[in-house]
């Protein structure tokens, strides 16, 4: 079994729903111009691509033992 200081939000995600959370644009159900440099750029992209990245960073560096430890120590982590 792995470590759960070793599993991270992104790899419970991307296990349930799959990498094109990360990699698919939010309005059409394709890759992102990011991913896809020939695919063309949505309204939403330059917004969405902040977003993205701050989704990213928060679910692979928060991991199970740190949402146990929160928990245990009263502070809340979902509303």
């Amino acid at each position: 079994m792995k470590d759960p200081k070793k599993i991270t939000l992104l790899d419970i995600v991307k296990t349930i729903d799959g990498e094109e959370v990360f990699t698919n644009c939010i309005v059409h159900n394709r890759p992102c111009k990011s991913v896809d440099k020939h695919e063309k750029m949505c309204p939403l992209h330059n917004d969405y691509a902040k977003v993205r990245a701050e989704l990213i960073h928060m679910f692979s560096s928060t991991t199970i033992s740190n949402l146990v430890t929160k928990k245990e120590n009263g502070e809340k982590f979902m509303m």
